[in-house]
């Protein structure tokens, strides 16, 4: 079982701690409740949508977010090893959430 402890959040991600093979790793993620995904939704304070404009759904919000996590991902990969920041060892763009937000 892993030990997995949130890092923190923001507009489009969250990031999360965990221990693998004793390495200390970051796994960021869609932030389901973050601005991004509730401004998508047509729910943000702001500026919702219209009620005759037809709000995506939650897995187009979803992918709309985690295409923003692939771009940062492609950048991170192409960094020379630096001490601030942390090296890319993997990716995985078909991740989905495990857990359902209403």
């Amino acid at each position: 079982m892993l030990d997995i402890q949130s890092a923190g959040s923001g507009w489009t991600k969250s990031v999360y701690r965990v221990q693998l093979r004793g390495q200390p790793l970051a796994i960021k993620t869609v932030n389901m409740r973050g601005k991004d995904m509730m401004k998508c939704l047509g729910q943000g304070l702001r500026n919702p949508t219209p009620s005759w404009q037809a709000t995506p759904s939650t897995s187009e919000c979803y992918h709309q977010a985690a295409s923003k996590i692939i771009r940062e991902v492609a950048i991170l990969t192409q960094l020379a090893p630096h001490d601030h920041f942390i090296p890319t060892l993997a990716a995985s763009p078909g991740c989905t959430p495990a857990v359902t937000y209403h």
